[in-house]
Parts: structure tokens; C-alpha cells; sequence
């Protein structure tokens, strides 16, 4: 059959297009860097569950702690996503080499959806509240930080040593669409690979920024505390108060460099 309709042909290139660029968007396919997958978890369950489950290869061992259970209130996918009041709340899972990032290309990645956006507020990772045990952390910058940076942007932290100090990475994202707001879902995602950090949101590859004179410097090796990988907030009281869902750590693979179209259904289980 031959499309006469400019639209048509239109609307058939797009969907082509789309495809190509993302084979995972329409479900169905396959990952094919699941072997380095070391956390998926979908969030997925009965409303007020405290029980999630990682459908990684490792399988690990989630807990949830104060508050953190799921709901169905919100869900990016699926029946529920994960909800944390911003006071102490996440899922924990124990310390593993999964978390020591060192030196590596990795991807980390989740939809979040804030309902308010707390100082500094704690989305996943390993930082500790211990200065000498710090390891890495996504979340929101801290106000008062120099340069002002917004507390509803994105952040990346990183020490080379287990302390805050000029060697520590500390980088947020700037540029259109580097600002976040609440009641909405957002895809985040932060890579390092081609000797750089790169942070993205909705699949947009935004302009970082370093807070202060901290540093940017993508070769540096992350310090590992042994401490476990938390998801929701370190426990502290301006920890991420929202929802999380869709929550992945790819170790060893770098997923995006560029723009990307942000995913359209759960991650794949295999």
C-alpha cells in the first residue's frame, strides 16, 4: 500500500524513528547490559507494603526503614511506586561491591516524583551522615551551598577519601529543563563514561556544574565505606520526600551519552 497522506507518512517515520533510537520503549525487549545490572528494583506491590523485591541477577535483600513502604497513590509503572516522607525513610539493602563505583563507568537511574524538595534532599546511595565514611549520593543541593545552587536541581557527590573536602566531586545539573517541580514524574539519571559525569532528566543531557570550588573530575575513584546502598534518603531529616519508582544500578556500563528518549514502560527483568 502506498501512504499518500503526508501525516501518515509522517506518523509512520516517527514511530520508525522512535523504535530504532529506543528498542525498549514499546516493552518487550530484552536488556542487553542485564549481566551488569546490580539493583532493579520495580516497586512494585500492595498498597502500605513494606516489601520490595530486586529483580536483579544478585537478588538482594531490600528492608525498609521508618516510614518507607509502597503506595499506590503514585506509580510511574506498574501498580506502585515507593513512598518516603522526607524524615528518615528508605529501603536498605547491605553493603556490597556492587556499590564500590571506584574508578568505573556506571549508570544510575529512577523516576521521582517529589512532593516537596527538602535542603539537601537524599534520594540513593551510600553517603554516610559520619564525616570520614562519606561515599557517594543522588539528591537535591543544600541551600546555602556556594553559588545557590536550587534545591529542586539535581546533584551528584562523590569522595575520594570518605570526607567533604576540595577533592570531593559535588556537581549539579543547569540549563532548560535542569529544574524539577513538584506533583510531576521525572526519569534522572547519572552516568559517568567518555571521561566525564553526565546527569540527565527526562532523558535531556544537562550542563553540570560544580558547587563552590569542589571538584568535577570524572577519574576520580570513589571512596567505598562498607556501608549499605540506601534508596529513599541516608536517614536524616531532609531526606527525598516523594516517590521513587523504577529504580536501576547498571556497574560497568555507561547507558547514555547524549539525549535519549526516557523509558515508556518498566525496565526489562532479563
Amino acid at each position: 500500500m502506498i501512504c499518500r497522506d503526508k501525516n501518515i507518512r509522517r506518523a509512520l517515520r516517527d514511530k520508525q524513528r522512535g523504535f530504532l533510537l529506543n528498542p525498549f520503549r514499546f516493552g518487550g525487549a530484552s536488556d542487553p547490559y542485564f549481566a551488569s545490572v546490580v539493583l532493579l528494583l520495580h516497586m512494585d506491590g500492595s498498597n502500605g507494603s513494606t516489601a520490595t523485591i530486586d529483580s536483579s541477577s544478585s537478588n538482594k535483600t531490600m528492608t525498609a526503614i521508618g516510614n518507607a513502604k509502597l503506595s499506590t497513590a503514585q506509580k510511574k509503572f506498574g501498580p506502585s511506586s515507593a513512598l518516603f516522607d522526607g524524615n528518615a525513610d528508605y529501603f536498605s539493602t547491605p553493603d556490597s561491591q556492587d556499590w564500590n563505583l571506584g574508578t568505573g563507568d556506571f549508570t544510575v537511574e529512577f523516576s521521582y516524583y517529589a512532593t516537596s524538595f527538602p535542603n539537601g534532599g537524599a534520594m540513593l546511595g551510600t553517603w554516610s551522615v559520619s564525616e570520614g565514611q562519606n561515599s557517594w549520593l543522588v539528591g537535591n543541593p543544600s541551600s546555602g551551598q556556594p553559588g545557590s545552587p536550587p534545591a529542586n536541581a539535581i546533584r551528584f557527590v562523590a569522595s575520594a577519601n570518605g570526607r567533604y573536602d576540595t577533592s570531593t566531586v559535588d556537581i549539579y545539573g543547569t540549563g532548560p529543563g535542569s529544574l524539577m517541580v513538584v506533583n510531576t514524574w521525572y526519569h534522572i539519571a547519572i552516568v559517568r563514561g567518555g571521561g566525564s559525569f553526565k546527569l540527565f532528566i527526562n532523558g535531556k543531557l544537562l550542563t553540570t556544574k560544580a558547587i563552590g570550588s569542589q571538584s568535577s573530575n570524572a577519574a576520580i575513584n570513589i571512596y567505598h565505606n562498607n556501608f549499605p546502598l540506601k534508596v529513599g534518603g541516608i536517614g536524616t531529616t531532609t531526606d527525598a520526600n516523594g516517590y521513587m519508582d523504577e529504580v536501576r544500578i547498571t556497574k560497568g556500563v555507561a547507558r547514555y551519552s547524549n539525549d535519549f528518549f526516557p523509558p515508556t514502560g518498566p525496565f526489562p527483568d532479563s
